[in-house]
């Protein structure tokens, strides 16, 4: 229950450019761009030059701004060669800041 509470954050490690895939990592930071796939409904975000990928379910619940300051845990995965954050659920996404006040 206490778990649950928490989310999974405080047991990701912070994200660089190392991240081994698999790892669980936590990234915070602006938005600096939001794109939506050309199919499947998915939402990839830039943070700090990484690739945040939502799927379609999480992006579907999830409504970012450029501007806005996340914290976002997630799985790190390789593709096509760079390193990106995998994120699972729509609660691993926390804005701290919305530039929309």
């Amino acid at each position: 229950m206490v778990l649950t509470g928490l989310g999974k954050q405080p047991f990701a490690r912070p994200f660089n450019s190392g991240s081994p895939d698999g790892e669980l990592v936590v990234l915070e930071g602006d938005v600096e761009r939001v794109l939506l796939t050309r199919s499947g409904g998915h939402m990839i975000l830039i943070v700090h030059n990484t690739s945040v990928f939502l799927p379609a379910d999480v992006a579907e619940k999830t409504v970012l701004n450029i501007g806005d300051r996340i914290s976002v845990s997630g799985t790190v995965q390789t593709y096509r060669g760079n390193k990106e954050i995998i994120v699972g659920a729509a609660e691993d996404i926390r804005i701290m800041k919305s530039a929309n006040p």
